[in-house]
């Protein structure tokens, strides 16, 4: 005997929830942008903004990350974020964005949202993508670059080692990580000689092009711990034998 408990009809317009934050960007560069999505960036809005959420789009040529900033609407180059009708997602106005930065859509892709620094939200074109298959096999080169536990998913290699595609802040950030065993968040800005906004952008860029030449992000080269200083609680970078063997290998480009 079938036993019925919860029967529900499927409709022609369901579709599956998720709480996973995901960005699409549509054929015509329209982002759209599911409810979970939409939550994490109403989340992160200003106190004083009200109503429609706002956001501002940034991109980074380098690294390929786009990353939306909750603003007010009164904000400079601020994008009202609606939502469709009858419809649990949003829509954000991207044609111009992705015209600007010749970012392809020619067809549908979605992306996972992740949260970001100093109340950013975003994804990579290059490794957010839902769907897309990352675990392609790697040249035996690049198990000699770095002391992995596990093999990572891709990278860019040289014969003399890994390349590193660092320019500004984030390649000032690498060599300044690169000359210290231990270097406290304080004294990083210091010798950056930018603020915590601009030194989490610096090493986000960093870690982003980590990712990208070794299959691992900061943290496997430079450890990221709370340490006790002068009855302080502080944030200390400090390079592992992995970052050591990075530096000995790697180059900038």
């Amino acid at each position: 005997m079938i036993c019925l408990v919860a029967l529900e009809m499927f409709r022609r317009r369901s579709r599956a929830a998720t709480d996973q934050p995901t960005v699409g960007i549509q054929l015509r560069g329209a982002f759209s942008l599911n409810a979970a999505a939409h939550k994490l960036l109403l989340e992160k809005r200003p106190k004083a903004a009200e109503g429609d959420l706002f956001v501002q789009i940034f991109f980074d040529r380098v690294t390929k990350v786009v990353a939306f900033q909750s603003v007010v609407a009164e904000s400079d180059n601020a994008y009202v974020v609606r939502k469709q009708p009858n419809s649990a997602s949003y829509i954000l106005t991207g044609r111009g964005f992705t015209s600007y930065y010749g970012i392809d859509t020619s067809t549908t892709r979605r992306y996972r949202l992740r949260e970001l620094p100093h109340g950013l939200a975003g994804f990579s074109l290059l490794d957010d993508e839902i769907g897309k298959d990352t675990s392609e096999p790697l040249p035996n080169a690049l198990a000699n670059a770095v002391a992995a536990d596990e093999k990572p998913t891709h990278a860019q290699t040289h014969p003399g080692g890994v390349r590193l595609a660092l320019h500004g802040p984030a390649r000032k950030a690498f060599e300044t990580l690169s000359e210290a065993k231990e270097i406290a968040g304080a004294e990083l800005r210091k010798k950056l000689k930018v603020d915590d906004q601009a030194l989490g952008v610096a090493l986000l860029l960093l870690s982003v092009q980590l990712k990208k030449a070794t299959g691992h992000k900061l943290d496997r080269f430079f450890l990221r711990k709370r340490m006790i200083r002068n009855g302080q609680r502080v944030k200390v970078y400090t390079r592992t034998k992995a970052g050591e063997k990075l530096i000995r290998e790697m180059q900038i480009v």
